[in-house]
């Protein structure tokens, strides 16, 4: 069998959602975009162009139309007037629709981290909750993602492997807001459903 067919299946079984993520984030030219409209809603093309082009970002305007494009189709950015109700000689303006880009956000990581529908916690994000997760400096971010690599170390093997002198309480403060948890054994793990949910919250927080 050729090698591009064995790799058809995988493609069929990613969710259609997940493939609208990497479209949409798998291109330098989009993140360049969607950075510049949070900042400067309703910008026309000629803007983002130009906008484009001072920040050192070197893309035609053949190229930007079709990234333009894209991010309207998967909802990431939405145009005024709409795509259907454009003519020749009107004049469009973009912004970006942060919570379709967070919703595309958190579905990719949720696959990245292997959940499924049924792992992750259904209930309303709360931004309320989002003053809780302050303790994720840059220790605790080293700690989630050396959990995220290595299966169950104990607390003193990830101590020494960080050799960072704030790492116990970090780890504490993790364990506190329910990021990680410590068994019995003194074993130490991700709690990843609460880590995509952490993700969610501190992103709705930011666009509140």
């Amino acid at each position: 069998m050729p090698e591009t067919d064995a790799l058809e299946p995988g493609l069929l079984l990613t969710p259609a959602d997940v493939l609208e993520a990497t479209e949409a984030f798998g291109n330098p030219h989009n993140g360049a975009i969607t950075a510049y409209l949070s900042a400067h809603p309703a910008a026309t093309f000629g803007r983002i162009h130009a906008a484009l082009q001072d920040r050192g970002v070197d893309v035609v305007k053949g190229t930007l139309s079709a990234r333009l494009r894209n991010l309207e189709t998967t909802g990431v950015i939405f145009g005024v007037p709409s795509p259907e109700d454009r003519g020749r000689g009107k004049v469009v303006r973009y912004s970006l629709d942060a919570r379709r880009l967070n919703q595309l956000a958190s579905r990719q990581l949720d696959y990245m981290l292997g959940l499924h529908d049924h792992d992750t916690p259904t209930e309303p994000i709360d931004p309320t909750a989002a003053p809780a997760l302050r303790p994720l400096d840059t220790v605790s971010a080293k700690i989630l993602t050396y959990l995220a690599g290595k299966d169950s170390p104990t607390t003193d093997e990830l101590h020494q492997v960080l050799n960072e002198s704030s790492s116990p309480q970090r780890l504490s403060d993790l364990v506190t807001i329910g990021l990680v948890i410590i068994d019995d054994a003194n074993q130490v793990r991700l709690d990843r459903p609460a880590v995509a949910r952490a993700a969610r919250v501190l992103f709705e927080a930011s666009v509140q």
